[in-house]
């Protein structure tokens, strides 16, 4: 199985290939660029509002907003997706401060992942020695998911260092 940015899976068994999950981000969005940058703009709104605690992931995305985030959000929903995604390396960046936002948006993703990869084991009849190979934005970021997804799953996960224009479904096709 390979899972790459946004989280497609491509699992092949016996030159079966099948998809599951990638349907981007209107219904499918587990751990993609667009989504951690999402919530954690979200927390850092609540932050600004009164109605959470700002930790390291709330201070570096005020830092990154030209103003506060509240006057910001004209430019949140007039840059995009893109611009939202870039907050997302901000989530990473925070949790060796142990900030517990950071904490809980990594996990709940990575929770969600882990549902996606038990769905695709199931339906593929694998076992513990199936290969789970992750490729593209995610692989910045090993220590988090070795931690986060680690004890959750009964497969061991590897990384390549493959760039994200390899992409999981060209990767998927080579095997």
């Amino acid at each position: 199985m390979i899972i790459g940015t946004g989280n497609v899976i491509i699992a092949q068994k016996n030159g079966e290939k099948r998809r599951f999950g990638g349907y981007g981000y209107y219904f499918d969005d587990t751990l993609c660029g667009y989504d951690l940058g999402r919530l954690a703009i979200a927390h850092t709104l609540r932050v600004c509002e009164g109605s959470e605690k700002t930790g390291k992931m709330s201070e570096l995305i005020m830092n990154q907003c030209p103003a506060n985030p509240l006057s910001c959000l004209q430019d949140f929903y007039a840059k995009g997706k893109s611009y939202i995604a870039s907050f997302a390396p901000m989530v990473f960046d925070a949790l060796p401060f142990r900030d517990p936002a950071a904490e809980e948006i990594v996990e709940t993703q990575c929770q969600k992942l882990v549902g996606y990869v038990n769905r695709a084991t199931a339906c593929m009849g694998f076992d513990n020695r199936t290969r789970l190979v992750f490729i593209g934005g995610l692989c910045r970021h090993l220590t988090a998911l070795n931690q986060c997804l680690g004890l959750k799953m009964h497969l061991q996960p590897e990384y390549t260092n493959a760039g994200q224009e390899t992409g999981a479904v060209r990767l998927a096709m080579k095997l």
